[in-house]
């Protein structure tokens, strides 16, 4: 329920802002005093919570209209992550930035998982395989077929 109606697909959603760059974005980089709008898709019904990090930095003010959360123009902090939660009458399938910032790019990321996590995770993954592959290796082959191996891995690197 939501203002005494029900809701027919409700759901809540968090939107992550935040300046992951070397320097502030300050207020005179939104192009035209222009808010920097985040289209949902679905009706934006009401904003539930808003949180700012690191303690201390202000969440810039926004407007909701329709499908789309504007975030006015404000000093966003180097390292500064807002989350804004709302409640939304449907899933969101995509999120469309309709850009206002000067010098600035705007980057899209999935929640779920970062690409550097990503390769955190293979690289971790390989080397215990490379791990588990040596030891399986040294039970496996005599020694001379293992002190072999190493002559021809040195001749080859050399």
């Amino acid at each position: 329920m939501h203002n005494g109606e029900a809701l027919a697909n409700p759901h809540v959603a968090e939107v992550l802002v935040a300046n992951v760059g070397r320097r502030d974005i300050v207020a005179s980089m939104f192009h035209g005093n222009t808010p920097l709008t985040l289209d949902l898709g679905e009706p934006i019904l009401t904003l539930l919570a808003t949180k700012s990090h690191p303690t201390g930095t202000l969440a810039p003010p926004m407007v909701i209209t329709d499908t789309k959360l504007g975030v006015q123009p404000s000093h966003i902090v180097r390292g500064q992550k807002v989350t804004y939660t709302l409640l939304l009458d449907g899933p969101v399938s995509d999120v469309v930035a309709i850009p206002s910032l000067v010098n600035v790019d705007l980057r899209k990321t999935d929640s779920s998982i970062s690409n550097f996590m990503i390769s955190i995770l293979l690289a971790a993954g390989l080397l215990i395989a490379i791990t588990v592959g040596c030891i399986v290796c040294i039970q496996i082959f005599p020694p001379d077929a293992i002190d072999w191996m190493q002559d021809h891995v040195n001749n080859i690197w050399k």
